[in-house]
């Protein structure tokens, strides 16, 4: 079976010069909490935004303490008036707008002071003056500028998970190994979260929290080669095939991340319960295993 790195997800920032704006894409921010009643779309922003009960938020880290002067773009989706928000620590400020449908506006708030090096959250909110039918606008993005803006760093990408955490050992190449074993005990278990307990060149073992009502142990192999997201460019030669597989398991192709096979088994594991994970390997020719 052909062997692929696991690679770690790295966030992109941005370190603007001395005095420039840096400009942050709203499709970077989190909705707290997520109702639906707005979405983030990686083509608009944060789009139809209507409600008071949800804010957005970004978070920041700053290298050094200083102060940054902030402003939003938005864009109406119907017309009518709000009242803006912008948090960052203990200083909030407050603008009341008028929107006007597809129409962007720039809304200029005060200067904020960053108090120390470090995360920070910048979070809008609004209070609705019309209490039925609030105007629905966009928020496109997040504009920083002033002395501090250079000491800022944001991820500017819309993925907006944690990168992975990966534990490595060394093993040398003249060593002819037949196993992986690993033990691994969760204590927490938020929806989403991935836990790898064995993880090679071109595959992972673990188990993963899907919903607040499955659980799963993953196994998935990426297939030979460099294709990034289509399985069906894949040569067969160059695909993970399966030899077989147990009672209960669902097994597939999956692309969009690099290309491979993926297996998985709905299990109930538990937190604060020890978890065993044994991954075996043989070779069958000079390519294969």
């Amino acid at each position: 079976m052909p062997l692929l790195l696991l690679a770690t997800m790295l966030f992109v920032v941005s370190y603007p010069v001395k005095g420039a704006s840096l400009e942050i894409p709203a499709e970077t921010a989190y909705l707290e909490p997520n109702h639906g009643d707005a979405r983030v779309s990686r083509e608009g922003g944060i789009v139809g935004w209507a409600s008071s009960s949800t804010s957005i938020q970004w978070y920041g880290k700053a290298r050094e303490a200083g102060t940054v002067d902030v402003r939003l773009r938005i864009k109406g989706n119907d017309d009518g008036e709000a009242t803006l928000l912008f948090q960052i620590g203990r200083k909030t400020t407050q603008r009341a707008i008028k929107i006007k449908q597809s129409e962007e506006t720039m809304v200029a708030f005060d200067s904020f002071p960053i108090p120390s090096t470090g995360y920070h959250a910048f979070r809008l909110s609004r209070v609705d003056l019309q209490k039925n039918n609030p105007p629905s606008m966009d928020i496109l993005k997040l504009e920083l500028s002033g002395e501090n803006a250079s000491n800022m760093h944001f991820n500017l990408k819309p993925r907006r998970n944690a990168a992975s955490i990966h534990l490595a050992y060394p093993v040398r190449n003249d060593m002819g190994v037949a196993a992986f074993y690993c033990e691994m005990t969760a204590l927490e278990d938020p929806v989403h979260s991935y836990y790898m307990a064995c993880g090679w060149h071109r595959g992972y073992f673990g188990m993963q929290v899907n919903s607040p009502s499955e659980r799963r142990i993953i196994f998935s192999v990426w297939d030979r080669g460099n294709e990034p997201t289509d399985p069906s460019k894949v040569e067969n030669e160059d695909r993970v095939k399966l030899i077989k597989k147990g009672d209960g398991v669902f097994t597939g192709r999956f692309g969009n991340e690099g290309t491979g096979g993926h297996s998985h088994l709905k299990y109930p594991w538990k937190t604060d319960s020890l978890q065993k994970f044994l991954v075996t390997a043989k070779p069958k020719d000079e390519t294969h295993t």
